[in-house]
């Protein structure tokens, strides 16, 4: 399971995971996973022990907008297996 691939780090990051939590300490949590695996909302939401239509709304929406999280299957965004990861962001040279 995915939990295996997170390192003990990321583990105690979740685990320290507060009700009220910083968002942008969330948000980085859910970009640090979905660089591991792709994953659809409702498994972010139980890594993160939280409601899924919570983190899509919250979170998972505005990484989106952002363009830090994209879609597994660009194609079609309603495919039944959709699931999000993390974009690399490109450095720009400096010229």
């Amino acid at each position: 399971i995915l939990s295996d691939a997170l390192s003990d780090e990321l583990k105690q990051r979740i685990n320290n995971l507060g009700k009220r939590t910083n968002p942008e300490v969330v948000e980085q949590i859910i970009l640090d996973i979905c660089s591991i695996k792709e994953l659809r909302s409702v498994d972010i939401a139980a890594i993160l022990g939280r409601n899924e239509n919570y983190i899509s709304e919250k979170y998972i929406n505005k990484l989106m907008k952002e363009k830090k999280l994209g879609f597994s299957i660009p194609e079609v965004v309603n495919h039944p297996k959709q699931a999000y990861k993390t974009i690399k962001m490109q450095k720009k040279n400096d010229k």
